[in-house]
Order: C-alpha cells, then structure tokens, then sequence
C-alpha cells in the first residue's frame, strides 16, 4: 500500500496487486512447462516431473485468483469528495463520497490463535464501510497506523485515538466480540473487566488515549511484507506438493506387486549425456537409458520404466 501526494490538495492512497501477478506469472510457467514435461514423459518413471508442476502452477494460480485485489482512493480536499476503485479478478467497483458523509476513519484489527494481531484501514461512510485493502497486516501494522492518522489528519482535520475509534465502530455494527478484543489488547484487561466496560460504553470516553501497535516503519514501506509474502508461499507451495510426489511414487512402487510376471526383451540401452543449450555444449553428468519390450495377452508393449505403466504398441497378428 503507498500514500502519494499529487498536489497539495490530492492525497491518493493506492494498493497494488503484486503478489498476485507474481504468483500468476510463475503459475502460467509452471503451467506450460507441466504440458511440456507430460508430452515428454507421459507413461515413464519421470511422469512425476509433470503431477509436481502442475499442482505447483494450480496452488500458484489459486492464491493470484483469490489475493488479487487492487484499490485506488483518490481524497481531494478542494472538492472535499473520496474517489475509490476497487478491482478482482471477478469484480470492478467503483463510487465517489462526500468528506461530509464520512463518519470516521478507523483500524480493524484481528487476532490469531497465537495472540498475533493483524491491521487493516477502513473508512466508515453513512451508508458503508470502504475498505482501503480486504487482508490485515500483521508484519506491517505500523503501516496502517501510520495511514490511519494521515487520513484523519487530512480529511477530518482531526488525530482521534483510533484505538477507542476501532472498539466504537465494533459495537456500532454489532461486532462485540472484536471490541472486546481490541479493549483486552490495548488496556490489558480480563474478559470480565471488558465485559463491564462494553455493557457501559459510556466508560469508553474516559479511558486514556493508547496507541496501536504501531513499528518504525515508513508509510510507503511494503516490500518487507511482500518477501514475508513470497516465502510463505514458497513453504506452502513446497511442502503439500513434496507430500504428493512422495505418495505418489511409494503407490506407484506398490502397485507393481500384483502386476503380472512376463520375460522381457531390452531394444536399447546406455549412457547419454546431456546437452546444455545456454552453453551449447555437453555437461559433465551422465544418465542412463533403457527400453525393453515385451508381450501380455498378445499385444506387445514397450517401455522405458521398472514400475510405469507401459505404452502400448499397436497389436501384433
């Protein structure tokens, strides 16, 4: 998320959809070598190479599918009016509002089963709640602090202690459980000391004035959150699809226990060695090749793998 200031009177604060176009452009890869690697190996012992690729380009084309979310607020004080865009990949929506209709510009929070809170800016309206990105921040929380009060500086000229602004907001729209979470966070209170305090929200007001967990963060900063991003990608990307070669070999292995027993013949066999084509030349490791050929029922197969099924041959007379 940036904050850009095109005039002095126009504040436009942005979010871009980048890991969802890396993600889409490594899956489309994936995608294309998966039909490559099928063409080349359908049937031997390195099938394996195409199931790997293809449930790393789906798992990638999934994640840029449902994280794509691209958003534009354009805040221009001389008309005193919010213009926003919003876009998926399904979606496009867009709206103007009065500076007049906005009732405040609060911090949604959220927390994890291991006490971990994660940020999000909105701008609650007469009618709606604009959200200035749908995911929360947790490693970039100072981030949101930091555009919440900017916002608030810049459109309602004032610096409120968004802290009390989120809790507000949670019981406004019925949410009593988040407000409750949000009070024990920031004063450090029991559930039950909550509880008392939500029952009268009068008490709200003479609370002192706490900051959210903000870091040192600039407010254009985003390329932390994105590495963070990237590798838990990589790490949820990694481990399932390691899990499903590993199965998917060990099943394989297994299946050819009750295959049927039958004498082969080997066509062809030895060591090649492999070309480079970036240095055109030949490298220095070998891999060795077999094919043999043999028949069952009376149709004739051949292949080059100990346990794949084999590639069936026209039927001899």
């Amino acid at each position: 998320m940036k904050v850009l200031h095109k005039s002095p009177y126009v504040l436009i604060v942005k979010t871009e959809a980048i890991l969802s176009v890396v993600c889409g452009v490594f899956g489309l890869v994936l995608a294309g070598l998966a039909v490559r690697s099928y063409l080349a190996y359908a049937g031997t012992i390195q099938d394996n190479i195409f199931f790997g690729q293809a449930a790393a380009a789906i798992t990638l084309l999934l994640i840029a599918v449902v994280f794509f979310d691209k958003t534009s607020f354009v805040f221009d004080r001389n008309r005193r009016q919010l213009i926003w865009k919003r876009r998926t990949v399904f979606t496009r929506r867009a709206g103007s509002v009065s500076f007049d209709a906005i009732k405040s510009i609060v911090i949604q929070g959220i927390t994890d089963n291991d006490d971990c809170r994660g940020l999000r800016v909105a701008i609650v309206t007469d009618k709606e709640t604009l959200l200035l990105s749908k995911s929360y921040t947790g490693s970039g929380s100072g981030q949101m602090v930091k555009i919440a009060e900017k916002l608030n500086q810049w459109v309602l000229d004032r610096a409120p202690n968004l802290v009390l602004e989120e809790i507000k907001t949670c019981l406004e729209q019925g949410n009593r459980m988040d407000a409750a979470i949000a009070l024990r966070k920031a004063y450090k209170l029991s559930m039950l000391e909550a509880k008392e305090i939500l029952d009268h929200p009068e008490r709200l007001d003479a609370l002192p004035p706490v900051s959210p967990s903000a870091g040192d963060q600039d407010i254009n900063s985003g390329g932390r959150e994105l590495l963070f991003g990237l590798l838990a990608l990589i790490t949820l990307v990694c481990g399932p699809l390691f899990l499903f070669l590993g199965i998917n070999a060990y099943l394989k292995g297994a299946a050819t226990e009750s295959w049927p027993r039958t004498e082969a013949v080997v066509t062809e066999s030895g060591y090649s060695r492999d070309y480079t084509r970036v240095s055109h030349e030949f490298n220095d490791e070998f891999e060795f090749h077999l094919k043999y050929a043999y028949t069952v029922d009376g149709a004739q197969y051949t292949s080059n793998a100990l346990y794949i099924k084999p590639i069936m041959n026209d039927k001899k007379s």
